[in-house]
């Protein structure tokens, strides 16, 4: 029987790299191919040998690629892809975990309840949910469906409206009742020794929205004489904001819950609308599992409830 492709090497050391690749470690990689690191190691140095080339320049642990490299990467990136969307089409209707992604915020504050309340219904099925604040690792392939904080423009994406993002300060009710701020009057006004600390958050993304940038918009006075102290992340503000440590930017639909429940209370009338919204996204060309189409249902019907005039039925575009 004849070879008709001799120039391949074994398919697996293509994986084997693309993966180590993309972490720019074995150990990445072996984590997510649930192999050892010298396996990871063995095949990229086959490949290494069948094309004749150094792919990697090794330094430590950190692997850097070379031009030859970056070249075969490229190439065997879109090779995997061709192969992965050939077989989309014949996985079968099972009804394996759906994985949701969103960030560290959404996932705590409204996606995990939701996960909570779908998995008690009726529709249940396996939900994983996975958190990252980097839209690169949300919109990966191995995810169903994820939650984006977008303008409802992704290469390669259908994105359905979820929410928008509306931003007001909000605080324990104790804080909030021993501020008295009425309304439209400039917060430079309550007495100094009355102020708790604006809880900060640093900028990971240029499109999020702390205080400095939340003043801004909303053209409030007032608040540069506050004291501040910045926290590790937006949930951990909401976090100390629930134990009465400080005044946070509460994204009310993410927050609706302990906004109803009286957790936290807004502070002030003034509030913006984010250019951005949350949108309920799916890569494009991938035919879903109906277990996937019943979770998004889920989640936009939850929504269509409460902001039906941004949300768009995904059933009928799934």
């Amino acid at each position: 029987m004849k070879n008709y492709r001799k120039s391949l090497p074994p398919l697996d050391c293509l994986l084997f790299f693309e993966a180590a690749a993309r972490y720019e470690s074995f150990t990445g990689a072996a984590v997510e191919l649930f192999v050892s690191q010298a396996a990871v190691s063995k095949r990229v140095q086959q490949l290494e040998k069948h094309v004749g080339v150094t792919l990697f320049h090794r330094h430590g642990r950190k692997l850097v690629l070379t031009n030859e490299g970056k070249y075969l990467r490229d190439r065997i990136i879109l090779a995997l892809d061709f192969l992965d969307v050939s077989f989309s089409g014949f996985t079968p209707e099972v009804t394996g975990s759906v994985r949701v992604a969103a960030n560290n915020a959404v996932s705590m504050f409204w996606l995990g309840p939701r996960i909570k309340e779908f998995g008690l219904s009726d529709l249940a099925c396996s939900v994983d949910l996975v958190t990252s604040n980097i839209m690169r690792e949300q919109l990966d392939k191995k995810n169903d469906l994820a939650i984006v904080y977008c303008d409802g423009n992704l290469p390669d994406h259908d994105c359905w409206p979820l929410m928008p993002e509306v931003l007001t300060p909000v605080a324990h009710p104790e804080i909030a009742e021993r501020l008295q701020i009425k309304p439209g009057e400039s917060l430079s006004n309550v007495p100094a020794g009355s102020r708790s600390p604006l809880l900060n958050f640093p900028l990971l993304a240029p499109d999020w929205v702390n205080w400095d940038v939340w003043s801004q918009r909303a053209d409030v006075q007032g608040y540069d004489v506050w004291p501040r102290e910045v926290c590790k992340t937006y949930a951990h503000t909401i976090g100390r904001a629930l134990k009465g440590q400080g005044i946070a930017l509460g994204s009310i639909y993410l927050l609706s819950e302990e906004l109803t429940t009286g957790q936290l209370v807004k502070v002030g009338e003034q509030s913006i609308q984010s250019k951005l919204s949350y949108y309920l996204v799916a890569s494009k060309g991938f035919k879903l599992r109906d277990n996937v189409k019943v979770v998004a249902k889920y989640l936009a019907d939850y929504t269509s409830k409460h902001f039906p005039e941004l949300t768009q039925d995904p059933e009928a575009q799934l």
